[in-house]
């Protein structure tokens, strides 16, 4: 197992700890913790004389209405009801059984190799022959027949 090449504890030596704060209070007294946050690349920082900052402080000034009880949406029309939605339940729930009993059926003719090895077999063997070999040998015997050399040229 990779393990630590040394163990930060509290009981065992506090070297550890004494580094870390040690750190911790260089930090402090150099003032790091207290840098303003980063401004993104490509982004100006939102200051009081900043178009941005105009436009906030106006937006502000002018209160908006708050939503009322009519400003809710009515109910739509094509939403399931209870009966609707235990129907979709036990339509997955059937779905999910017959998936499982596939999966049985699959992992059961997985395991059985010597059935799987014969069907295996049974497809692999290759399908008969469409011609004899007398077939064969009439045709070849006729092909030579034909196959008369040309003529030597004079």
């Amino acid at each position: 197992m990779n393990g630590f090449a040394r163990e930060f504890s509290m009981t065992k030596g506090s070297a550890g700890l004494r580094k870390a704060l040690a750190g911790a209070a260089l930090c402090a007294l150099c003032g790091c913790a207290s840098l303003p946050d980063p401004v993104p690349l490509g982004e100006t920082p939102v200051t009081g004389d900043s178009p941005i900052a105009r436009e906030v402080t106006a937006a502000a000034a002018q209160p908006q209405p708050f939503p009322t009880w009519a400003d809710i949406p009515k109910r739509p029309g094509d939403l399931r009801d209870a009966d609707g939605w235990r129907l979709a339940v036990n339509d997955i729930k059937a779905t999910g059984g017959a998936t499982r009993a596939e999966a049985a059926a699959f992992l059961a003719r997985a395991q059985d190799t010597d059935a799987f090895v014969e069907e295996a077999r049974r497809e692999a063997t290759p399908p008969p022959a469409v011609t004899t070999p007398s077939d064969t040998e009439a045709f070849l015997r006729d092909m030579r027949a034909r196959a008369t050399p040309p003529p030597r040229p004079r």
